[in-house]
C-alpha cells in the first residue's frame, strides 16, 4: 500500500496478515489535498496536508529541547562545585519523563488517530450503505452466500450461516448483511440528520476531518494497544528508579549498585548535556537501555497518516550506537537534538506528498 509515495512498511505487514474480508472498513478514494489559502495562519491552524498532526507528535520532541535550555543556567551556575539544587535535579526529573513517555505518547497519538480515523470510515461507510452502495460508490448486488464463514464489513458479524442474504460489492471486497441493510434502509427513509464530529477528533484532523487512509486493520489496533501496555510500564519503571535516584538518599544506594549515579545533569567533555538516566555504572545496563529504546519506541510508524518520519526515525535510530561510541554519555542530549531537527523532514514531506498527490489518479 502507498500512501502518496510515502510508504511506511509496518501498514504493509498489518494489512498483510489481516486477510482480505476481515476489515470493518472497505477501501475509500484517496483524500485530496485542500490547499491553504494563507501562508500566513500556523501551521496548526492551517491543517494542510497533516500539518496538525505533525505539530501535534513533535510536542514531546520540542519540549526536551525547552527543558534543556533551562538546564544550561542550572548546569553551568554548579560547574565544578560539590552542590546539586533542587532546580537541576527537577529539570533532570522532567528531562527523563518526557524523552522516556515519548514512546508511550506515540503509541497513545496513534491509538487516538486510529480510533478517530475508524469514526469518519464507519460514517462514511453508513452513509454510503444509506445509498445503497459501498464506502466507494459502487452499487451493492444482492447475493447469498454460497459458503459458511461469511464476515459483514459492517457490523463486524463473523460465522454468518449459509444461504444468508447480503448485498456486496466484489471490486472493494465489502458485503453487508441483510440486517445492516436493513437499518441503512431504515436511516434513509427518516430524513438525513445533523453530524458534527467531537472535538477531540476534530482537534487530530481538523475542523473539516477527512479519513487520511482507507482502513484501520484490527491487526494494527492490537499491535498499538501491545505497545502502549508496554511503554507505558517501562515510563513507569524508569520514573521511579530515576526519581529514587536523584531524591533519595544517596546513601542507602550501595556503590555499583543498579541504581547508583549522578543525581544532577553535567556538562560532559565535548560540550553536552549527561542526564542522569544516562549514566550507568554497568555496561550491560547502559546497552540495555538504547536497545529497549530503539525496540520499543516505533509508535510513531502507528498513526495512520502520510509521513515520510517513520523512515526517518528509523534511520536516526540506527546512529545511537554511533554516537555512544563517539560520545559516551553525551550521546542522549544529542540524538534527541537530531531527532527535533527531523521537523524539517515535514516541511520537505509537505511538498513531496503534495506532489505526489497531484500526480497520482484517484
Amino acid at each position: 500500500m502507498r500512501f502518496w509515495g510515502a510508504r511506511d512498511w509496518f501498514w504493509d505487514v498489518a494489512l498483510e496478515h489481516e486477510g482480505s474480508n476481515r476489515s470493518p472498513q472497505a477501501a475509500l478514494p484517496r483524500v485530496p489535498r485542500r490547499s491553504s489559502s494563507s501562508a500566513g495562519p500556523p501551521i496548526f491552524a492551517r491543517n494542510s496536508l497533516y500539518d496538525r498532526a505533525n505539530a501535534i507528535f513533535h510536542l514531546p520532541v520540542v519540549a526536551q529541547e525547552v527543558l534543556q535550555a533551562l538546564l544550561w543556567p542550572h548546569v553551568e551556575a554548579e560547574e565544578g562545585g560539590a552542590t546539586c539544587g533542587a532546580a537541576n535535579r527537577g529539570l533532570s526529573l522532567a528531562v527523563t519523563f518526557v524523552v522516556v513517555g515519548l514512546p508511550l505518547y506515540s503509541a497513545l497519538l496513534a491509538k487516538f488517530t486510529q480510533t478517530a480515523v475508524i469514526r469518519l470510515l464507519d460514517a462514511r461507510a453508513a452513509e454510503q450503505l444509506e445509498r445503497g452502495a459501498c464506502p466507494t460508490g459502487h452499487p451493492l448486488a444482492p447475493f447469498w452466500t454460497d459458503v459458511p464463514h461469511y464476515y459483514c464489513s459492517v457490523c463486524g458479524r463473523e460465522e454468518l450461516p449459509l444461504d444468508h442474504p447480503m448485498r456486496g460489492c466484489r471490486r472493494c471486497d465489502f458485503d453487508a448483511c441483510g440486517a445492516c441493510c436493513e437499518a441503512a434502509a431504515a436511516r434513509a427513509a427518516a430524513g438525513p440528520r445533523p453530524r458534527r464530529e467531537p472535538a477531540w477528533v476534530r482537534l487530530l484532523l481538523g475542523p473539516r476531518p477527512q479519513p487520511w487512509v482507507p482502513q484501520v486493520t484490527h491487526a494494527l489496533r492490537r499491535t498499538t494497544s501491545r505497545l502502549i501496555f508496554v511503554t507505558g510500564w517501562l515510563l513507569v519503571i524508569a520514573m521511579l528508579g530515576m526519581h529514587r535516584r536523584i531524591f533519595g538518599d544517596p546513601g542507602l544506594e550501595p556503590e555499583g549498585g543498579i541504581l547508583a549515579g549522578p543525581r544532577c545533569t553535567t556538562r560532559g567533555p565535548h560540550g553536552h548535556q549527561v542526564w542522569p538516566m544516562m549514566v550507568h555504572g554497568r555496561g550491560w545496563m547502559r546497552m540495555g537501555v538504547g536497545l529497549v529504546y530503539m525496540a520499543f519506541g516505533g509508535g510513531f510508524a502507528f498513526i495512520p497518516k502520510p509521513s515520510y518520519m517513520p523512515f526517518a526515525l528509523s534511520i536516526l535510530a540506527w546512529t545511537v550506537m554511533a554516537l555512544y561510541w563517539l560520545l559516551g554519555d553525551e550521546w542522549g542530549s544529542v540524538w534527541c537534538w537530531l531527532a527535533s531537527c527531523l521537523c524539517a523532514v515535514i516541511l520537505w514531506s509537505l511538498t513531496s506528498c503534495s506532489a505526489s498527490a497531484s500526480s497520482t489518479p484517484r
